[in-house]
């Protein structure tokens, strides 16, 4: 379980805004279903996601410290990067320059 208080910077926002921009790696949808299932309480109580938080709101996250942390680390590289890192190669380039590429993409 994660204690979490509300500042003079995240009070008059809403909850789920609030978690998701603490739970980056976190779809709204899985924000959602935190809350739905009771795994989220403001000030003890469950609250709606379009609850407006207030200073000195205590939030309570009831999940594992493993899935919290990979909820809120940054993420090293993106998928889209990856792929293309990988999949990408110099004999696939047909023309570049200062304002353009052209590559012939596999389908």
């Amino acid at each position: 379980m994660k204690l979490l208080q509300i500042e003079e910077n995240d009070a008059q926002q809403r909850l789920d805004k609030f978690l998701k921009k603490l739970l980056k790696n976190a779809s709204i949808s899985h924000i959602y279903k935190l809350n739905r299932k009771g795994n989220i309480k403001v000030n003890g109580k469950k609250k709606k996601n379009e609850y407006i938080l207030e200073l000195d709101d205590e939030i309570k996250v009831f999940i594992s410290d493993d899935d919290f942390q990979s909820l809120t680390e940054n993420k090293k590289n993106t998928s889209a990067q990856s792929k293309t890192s990988k999949k990408l190669d110099a004999s696939d380039m047909v023309y570049e320059d200062k304002n353009l590429l052209i590559v012939n993409k596999k389908p």
